[in-house]
């Protein structure tokens, strides 16, 4: 059954019922859009695709050299040594701006460097069938040939959405890492999600599922 929603604030909305395959509302889902955050969507299936959860990472100089004026990062630092699980959390919990340190370390740590790893991620999304999909850098912030469109995104996710680790890591409302500083003892962080269905600000509407909702649905 079609439904009706206040789409007024946003440009492009998909509403998809993942049993019967069915779009139950769509708005301006193939046009080209900036995914920002949702950028870790890829940056996360690849490293559950292809890396090593409890690998060690030693963060480069080149993963914290992508900051915005009034971007707020998760505060790593070169040399900083996480898991790849911990990085994880860093990107996903947050919003990627405050995550942009954290995508772009898992990037340099499977791919080498930033460029090579966004090549893996358009080849990635191309063979999932989002052919109108760029992207150029692990973390979303802002470049002209960085771009997706919401029905794009919804192929992303669902592929990313068979990984117990990664749906588990979204409906996390809150985790503490570990780890170890550049040159110091070991230091705590914490990341809170943005997710308000996982945050617990926004409820479930009823009759949907919403990864990180209060009922722990998918």
């Amino acid at each position: 059954e079609a439904v009706s929603a206040d789409t007024s604030e946003s440009y492009a909305a998909l509403f998809f019922n993942v049993d019967t395959r069915e779009v139950l509302y769509a708005k301006n889902i193939y046009d080209r859009l900036y995914p920002a955050s949702t950028t870790k969507l890829m940056t996360a299936l690849l490293a559950l695709e292809h890396g090593n959860l409890d690998s060690p990472v030693t963060v480069s100089q080149e993963a914290i050299t992508f900051h915005e004026n009034g971007v707020s990062t998760a505060r790593l630092k070169a040399g900083d040594s996480l898991t790849v699980r911990q990085l994880l959390y860093a990107l996903l919990l947050p919003s990627a701006n405050d995550a942009a340190d954290a995508g772009a370390a898992i990037a340099v740590h499977m791919a080498g460097s930033t460029e090579a790893f966004a090549e893996k991620m358009n080849e990635t999304a191309h063979a999932l069938g989002a052919t109108d999909t760029h992207f150029v850098n692990p973390h979303g912030l802002s470049d002209e040939n960085h771009y997706t469109t919401a029905y794009d995104l919804y192929l992303i996710f669902q592929a990313a959405m068979k990984y117990d680790d990664f749906m588990e890591i979204l409906q996390t409302p809150e985790y503490e890492a570990s780890y170890q500083a550049a040159g110091g003892p070991a230091v705590s962080a914490v990341w809170k999600s943005t997710n308000q269905f996982t945050a617990g600000n926004t409820a479930v509407p009823e009759g949907v599922s919403a990864v990180g909702g209060k009922t722990g649905t998918t």
